[in-house]
């Protein structure tokens, strides 16, 4: 028989049978969470032979390094508190369990973020940069994750945050001051990712300056250009600049000028159009849009050409701008058409 005196006796503040329903309650819990275990195992084996691979890593990774964790701690928090123990201690297994049950919180918040976000861009996306883009935001977001933590787990220790944010506050203004250029590029940075004004590889011009994207960072884009060197920019000045993005575009429309002596007869003059046309109509990947005589100019008569080229290649423009211009010159000295030439050139090219 159970000797009834002997489980009521008390050691430390409890029971001997207290101590047994410890034991069973943590022996309970560890076995219920070994068979839990195994059954999140086979679902994951059953996910990896389905070729869910993404879903199989994305559950093994939460689980272990925080679900059973989080698990383990509150069955030792809810098993700790069937014993009567000291005051000072219960506090400071509370203390520890608010800790860690903080820390485990932002793991988690992290990891659903890194694996699930970030991973189904790489599946999905197959964009090295956005994944680039989403690893900054989340740095980002794990600061702000364990600046809340932090603050979560002093106010529950009876500090009084509002005092100690009150104190730093001067400092805080002198910081802030100090990071307002930081800031703004941060923003702008935020502002890129979302609204997506460039991207990697793309031919962009800003101002007097154009290059290929070649890395956008939390503070700097930067740019190489056609000469080779790296171009720096700031990302606020990207964002408040006017920018020409050329990796969408098309086609290329151009403008240029040419002028003939002031003794050219009528008659050639009402030819020169058709000569024109003719010489752009026989130049690959180009598509005429008018040929017009336009105006009496200091030099001669001045004719106004517009053409498109098929191709957003800035090699390929020049090509075909160098071809036209050598069949126009060419097609001219065979009907003894004279070009008129200032000191800056009679035959200007615009790219618009």
């Amino acid at each position: 028989m159970i000797n009834i005196e002997l489980l009521n006796q008390i050691i430390l503040g409890n029971t001997i049978l207290n101590y047994i329903y410890f034991i069973a309650i943590l022996i309970s819990g560890i076995f219920i969470m070994t068979i839990l275990k195994k059954i999140v195992r086979m679902k994951i084996i059953k996910l990896n032979k389905a070729k869910h691979t993404e879903a199989a890593n994305f559950l093994t990774e939460m689980i272990n390094k925080n679900l059973y964790p989080f698990l383990y701690l509150v069955l030792f928090y809810f098993t700790i508190n069937t014993l009567v123990i000291p005051e000072t201690l219960n506090r400071l297994i509370k203390g520890l369990n608010l800790v860690a049950g903080t820390i485990l919180f932002i793991n988690a918040t992290i990891a659903f973020i890194r694996i699930y976000v970030i991973h189904k861009l790489h599946n999905i996306k197959k964009d090295s940069t956005k994944i680039k883009i989403a690893e900054n935001i989340l740095s980002i977001v794990k600061v702000f994750l364990w600046i809340f933590g932090t603050i979560f787990i002093l106010d529950n220790f009876g500090y009084k945050i509002s005092t100690l944010i009150a104190g730093l506050g001067f400092g805080g203004i002198a910081v802030a001051l100090a990071a307002q250029a930081l800031l703004r590029d941060m923003f702008s940075y935020f502002s890129i990712f979302l609204d997506k004004p460039f991207e990697h590889g793309d031919f962009i011009v800003v101002d007097s300056f154009s290059g290929t994207i070649e890395h956008v960072g939390l503070k700097t884009t930067r740019l190489r250009s056609t000469s080779g060197e790296e171009l720096i920019f700031s990302n606020n000045d990207l964002t408040g600049s006017r920018i020409r993005n050329f990796k969408k575009m098309e086609k290329r429309r151009v403008l240029f000028n040419l002028s003939v002596v002031p003794s050219t007869k009528q008659e050639t003059l009402e030819l020169i159009p058709g000569l024109i046309k003719e010489q752009i109509a026989q130049t690959k990947k180009t598509v005429l849009d008018r040929v017009h005589f336009t105006k009496f100019n200091n030099i001669g008569y001045e004719f106004e050409v517009v053409y498109f080229v098929l191709s957003k290649d800035y090699n390929i423009y020049m090509d075909i701008q160098q071809n036209i211009n050598i069949a126009i010159t060419k097609i001219f000295a065979e009907k003894n058409i004279k070009l008129a030439f200032p000191t800056s050139g009679a035959i200007s090219s615009n790219l618009l």
